[in-house]
Parts: C-alpha cells; sequence; structure tokens
C-alpha cells in the first residue's frame, strides 16, 4: 500500500492507494501520531484510488479508528468506490464512522 497525507487547517488527509499488506496497519498509526502532532482534529482516510479492501486493510482502518478515538479525533473515510463501500458498511454498521462521497466530504468539511 502506498499512503501519503496532506494536512489542510486542522484536517489530515491520508492517500491511500494499492493493496495493503502485514505491517501497513503500523505505518498508518505512525503517520498517524505525526499528523496528530502537527494539531489535525481530523482524520480522514482518502480511498479514491484504492479498488478493494482486504481483511489487512479492514485491521489498519480499525487501528485508526481507535487512534482517532484516543486523541479525541473525528475520523471519516470518503470516496469508496462500490466494492469498498459495500465491504466497510459491513465492518463499520455498529461503529460510527462516516462513509462519505468524496463530494459530500469536499462539502462538509473543506468548504
Amino acid at each position: 500500500m502506498e499512503a501519503h497525507f496532506s494536512i489542510r487547517n486542522d484536517i489530515a488527509i491520508f492517500h491511500v492507494t494499492g493493496q495493503f499488506g502485514y505491517g501497513d496497519e503500523k505505518r498508518l498509526v505512525d503517520i498517524g501520531i505525526k499528523v496528530i502532532d502537527s494539531g489535525a482534529r481530523i482524520l480522514a482516510v482518502d480511498t479514491t484510488k484504492l479498488d478493494y479492501v482486504n481483511s489487512l486493510g479492514v485491521a489498519a482502518l480499525f487501528s485508526m479508528v481507535r487512534f482517532a478515538d484516543d486523541n479525541n479525533c473525528e475520523f471519516v473515510i470518503y470516496g469508496m468506490n462500490r466494492n469498498v463501500e459495500m465491504v466497510l458498511q459491513k465492518v463499520f454498521e455498529k461503529d460510527y464512522v462516516p462513509l462519505l462521497t468524496e463530494e459530500a466530504f469536499t462539502s462538509k468539511y473543506l468548504s
């Protein structure tokens, strides 16, 4: 998995592409530590370039949810294609994690 982040105001956007692998969970949390230290209060995961999500990806996202919660940050996932959205809706149906379109994310957080 490729991951980089950008920060806009107090929003850290994690841009993920490729396939999740072992170690990606720790990499995302390590990046999360850096962005929290920079003052980010919202952690957003951009999945617009993610074709599918496997169990390793789900585990990494759960770690990010826990990390955000531990640091009093809002957590949101956006830009999912239909396959990724179907998986994440099932996984996060009992947890409150906003799953937004790219347009809805931009309108709510970046406007």
